[in-house]
């Protein structure tokens, strides 16, 4: 039998200053629940509310014919909220998943990303928001190399299972080079026997956050239709790169920055080399 542990959990109404401080402005040092935290002006709103907020705005969703984790590549297409939520409520085939949906990318009214964002975290400037909707639908084990994450809870709950880079050495990453899918596991994780490995379980209802430093892994079992918005954030202290060696080429390929400055490099040697022939 699975004996998951419990992760570091604060009531946002309760926080000292001290510890927002902490929790809030710094970056993110272990995976932290902050119930409460969560408090756009959506959250006030029924379900119903919330879909007629993005009436006929086309999203992107991923397309399953069984019910395989986001392990797997997905036929892609677009939809609708009242045309998910009627295909939802009536159990139709295929599977449709909106996943990874950069708010901040699509045709989204300034009003509605307003209803959406969240007071509380956002001193900190917002890279990206990114939109989780499903129904059901499990996220398969897999990490963020360079950015720190704030996985909110708007309605519906989400199980989050979560662990450190080291904690479990039986986790493969794919390659680098994979397509498409390069930060997931190998493994599929739900099929893994988790009382052999060492792993945080949390399950979020609406207003609840996860703060998830980049070197943790974790997946994600949603119950029922229910919807997520992650907020990204930069992250300035690299330091943790050291602790996980086998993390720093993912984060260069990641960082088209770094990854541009270095090809740069490479070709102008390269290139003295050649004139000095």
């Amino acid at each position: 039998m699975s004996s998951y542990l419990d992760l570091p959990t604060y009531i946002y109404g309760n926080m000292t200053s001290e510890e927002k401080k902490t929790l809030l402005m710094d970056n993110i040092k272990e995976p932290t629940v902050i119930r409460g935290l969560y408090q756009p002006t959506a959250i006030k709103m029924n379900t119903k509310q919330i879909v007629g907020m993005f009436g006929n705005i086309s999203l992107p969703v991923e397309i399953y014919d069984t019910h395989e984790t986001e392990t797997t590549s997905a036929d892609m297409g677009k939809s609708t909220l009242p045309k998910l939520f009627k295909h939802w409520n009536q159990d139709l085939s295929p599977r449709l998943y909106c996943a990874e949906v950069d708010l901040f990318e699509q045709r989204i009214p300034k009003k509605l990303l307003e209803a959406l964002r969240n007071p509380n975290t956002e001193p900190k400037e917002v890279e990206a928001l990114m939109l989780y909707l499903g129904k059901d639908h499990a996220s398969g084990l897999h990490l963020h190399v360079n950015s720190d994450f704030v996985l909110n809870q708007l309605f519906g709950s989400k199980t989050v299972y979560i662990f450190n880079n080291y904690d479990n050495p039986n986790i493969h990453k794919n390659s680098t080079f994979h397509m498409g899918k390069s930060n997931f596991a190998k493994e599929d994780f739900f099929q893994l026997d988790h009382s052999k490995m060492k792993i945080y379980k949390v399950t979020l209802q609406p207003g609840d956050s996860l703060m998830i430093p980049p070197w943790s892994w974790h997946a994600t079992q949603g119950h029922g239709i229910n919807m997520s918005l992650t907020q990204i954030f930069n992250r300035s202290d690299l330091t943790y790169l050291l602790a996980n060696p086998n993390m720093i080429l993912d984060y260069v390929f990641e960082d088209q920055i770094i990854l541009f400055s270095i090809l740069i490099i490479i070709f102008v040697i390269y290139y003295v080399r050649r004139q000095k022939r």
